[in-house]
Order: C-alpha cells, then sequence, then structure tokens
C-alpha cells in the first residue's frame, strides 16, 4: 500500500467514524456524493507531499513567534500574510478566521494554475535554534490550497512535489527525473525549497532547465529562496537564468520578502 492511500485510510476511518451520512451498517455513504472520501483524498495528499509537520497548519499558524521567541517582526508577518492570502484568493484582507468552506468558495488557484502564476519567497535563513521564519510553512500553506482544490469539478491539476533544491538538482543531472512518474518537469504544482547562496556544481543549469519546460507549460512554481537575489551580482549564477527571469515576471509572479 502507497504511502497516500495508508493516509487515505487512516483520514476516510476518522471522517466515518463521526458522520451522520455514512451508514455503518450497510458500510456505504447514504449521499449523493461521499464528502468524506473527497476530503479525506485530499488530506492524504497534503500528509504525503508536505514536509513533515507542515500538513495540519493553518494560515492563523504563521504568526512570527517560535516557542516563545519572535522570529520575524509582526508588520513582516501581516505583509507576508497579505501577500499570501492575495495568491490564493484574490485578496489581501480575507479573514484567516473564515470557515473551510467559505474558503474554497473564494479560492482563486484554479485560475493561478490554469494561468501558471509563479510565488517566490526570499529572505535571509535566520534561525531561533533549529526554528526557521517561516517561508516553507508558507509553501506549504500554498500548496494545502492547491491541493483543496481536487475536490472541485473546475480543478484541473492533480499532481504536485515539494522538492528541497539538492534533490531537484540531483534528479536533473543523474537523469534520475526521467524513471520518475511526477518529477520536477511535469508537476502540475511544483515547490523547490531551499534554494541557497552556496551551490553545487550544475544547479543553475538544473534549474533553467526545470524552470524553462515550466514556463512552456506555464506550470505553476512555488520557490523558496533562503537569501536575498536582488542583492546578489550574477545571481544567474545561482539561480539560473529563467528563474531570474521569473523574478521579474510582474504580470504573472508574486514576490514575497522575509529578509
Amino acid at each position: 500500500m502507497s504511502e497516500i492511500e495508508d493516509n487515505y485510510n487512516k483520514e476516510l476511518s476518522r471522517l466515518r467514524s463521526s458522520c451522520g451520512v455514512f451508514s455503518k451498517e450497510l458500510n456505504a455513504c447514504r449521499g449523493k456524493r461521499c464528502i468524506c472520501s473527497a476530503i479525506a483524498e485530499c488530506v492524504a495528499y497534503q500528509k504525503t507531499i508536505l514536509p513533515s509537520g507542515f500538513a495540519d497548519l493553518e494560515f492563523s499558524n504563521f504568526t512570527g513567534i517560535v516557542d516563545g521567541n519572535r522570529t520575524v517582526n509582526s508588520h513582516a508577518v501581516k505583509d507576508a500574510l497579505s501577500k499570501i492570502l492575495e495568491y490564493c484568493f484574490g485578496d489581501s484582507n480575507v479573514s484567516i478566521s473564515l470557515s473551510r468552506y467559505d474558503l474554497h468558495k473564494i479560492s482563486k488557484m484554479d485560475e493561478r494554475f490554469n494561468s501558471g502564476h509563479n510565488m517566490i519567497i526570499y529572505g535571509n535563513s535566520i534561525s531561533i535554534g533549529k526554528n526557521k521564519v517561516g517561508k516553507t510553512m508558507l509553501a506549504s500553506l500554498i500548496m494545502k490550497e492547491a491541493i483543496w482544490r481536487r475536490m472541485f469539478k473546475d480543478n484541473k491539476a492533480y499532481t504536485y512535489l515539494f522538492k528541497s533544491c539538492p534533490e531537484l538538482v540531483d534528479d536533473i543531472i543523474s537523469k534520475r527525473y526521467q524513471d520518475q512518474v511526477v518529477n520536477g518537469l511535469n508537476a502540475d504544482w511544483l515547490c523547490i525549497d531551499d534554494i541557497f547562496m552556496k551551490n553545487r556544481p550544475g544547479q543553475s543549469s538544473a534549474l533553467d532547465q526545470i524552470i524553462s519546460v515550466r514556463l512552456r507549460q506555464s506550470l505553476p512554481t512555488i520557490t523558496i529562496i533562503q537569501f536575498d537575489p536582488f542583492k546578489i551580482n550574477n545571481v544567474e549564477e545561482i539561480i539560473g537564468n529563467h528563474m531570474v527571469k521569473i523574478l521579474s515576471d510582474k504580470a504573472n509572479t508574486f514576490v514575497l520578502s522575509l529578509s
């Protein structure tokens, strides 16, 4: 059994244990559509795709405080959430206390996918102990919203990949991606995590290969850069020419600074 199937069965069992529509005697849902099954599928993908510990987080968890220590000032937290909410819902002032049902109704994630809108989150990797400032958390929240769209008929995206830059670069250099059903080039939604200033040989060309294909196919990419690319000379030698192109494309890219 795959990890997705295992997570799906566990979540479906949990949901059906308290569902008023599911008949335990018949072992069947009495509704026109089994909502428990649809939700369980999304949750299973979220738990499998996202980094460990991030699948259960919501927008309200991004506070800039980690273990009692403020890692991001309150003004930056507000600005960051505004940018993420604008990307996900088309409104930077959306209340994060809205119900999941209400958030589904105003989601812009189908539009982001259909238009190939990218998101780049960057900033110095400052940490308190082992806890970073929250770039990966924000990227995970975006990917969660993308996965939730599986429940709706207008959704056209079904594959997701959330990987660190070194892993993706290794996949390209070793040509391992050719044997992967879902890889950095073809995933409907891709998150490239942890692009650091110190890079391995071949990083820029590997990223160029990934991004050039995704741009041609209008596939959205969420990118986390662990430094300020606007302050680096010849930054294309680190992140590739196509990533630099995305950074400057105000029409199709949302850029968020957590420096």
